[in-house]
């Protein structure tokens, strides 16, 4: 069976262009597009576009560009 990715439906955006997560990478961000499934409680099965165990921002706030430097909290 494929191995299953989960990420928080917290940190999963949609608009216009499809769903998004904006992964935190070197202290900077990125948008990564991403191909949501189901629900499973509150979390979304994603299909495609992460590997598993990538740092996510929770409830994006607009305005959020690649590349903006940020800084990690409760690790």
């Amino acid at each position: 069976a494929p191995r299953r990715v989960l990420a928080p439906a917290a940190a999963v955006v949609r608009s216009a262009d499809g769903a998004a997560v904006w992964v935190v990478e070197d202290g900077a961000v990125r948008r990564v597009s991403v191909d949501v499934g189901e629900a499973r409680g509150e979390r979304l099965e994603v299909r495609q576009g992460l590997s598993g165990g990538e740092n996510l921002v929770l409830e994006p706030p607009a305005g959020l560009k690649d590349g903006l430097k940020v800084r990690v909290e409760g690790r």
